[in-house]
């Protein structure tokens, strides 16, 4: 479940269960006067890839909703520097085995 205002976006939710789901858009009750709103729900498309460090990495989001993960693995604790090499908003999290590191990164 979420709760948020009509102008944020939600990011990615996991619905576990199959059937019908029923989405609410509600107003304020002090807010008498017609509001319009626009909303749209897509299925959200995991691409998962390896990453070699050191290696460029190029991709695109191609649609809203759509997550690219890439995974790779350390045999030793190591320092590591991540460069989106662009001026778009990209949002990133770094994830191990004890859980996020980072998350919501700009």
């Amino acid at each position: 479940m979420f709760l948020t205002g009509a102008g944020s976006d939600v990011d990615v939710q996991t619905l576990s269960l199959t059937g019908t789901y029923t989405l609410l858009v509600e107003g304020r009750r002090y807010n008498t006067a017609a509001n319009a709103y626009r909303f749209n729900v897509e299925p959200a498309i995991e691409e998962v890839r390896p990453l070699a460090i050191g290696a460029r990495v190029d991709g695109a989001i191609a649609h809203a909703g759509e997550v690219d993960r890439y995974t790779f693995t350390m045999a030793q604790r190591s320092r590591l520097y991540f460069d989106t090499l662009s001026d778009s908003q990209v949002f990133w999290t770094l994830a191990g085995p004890t859980g996020a590191l980072v998350a919501a990164a700009i």
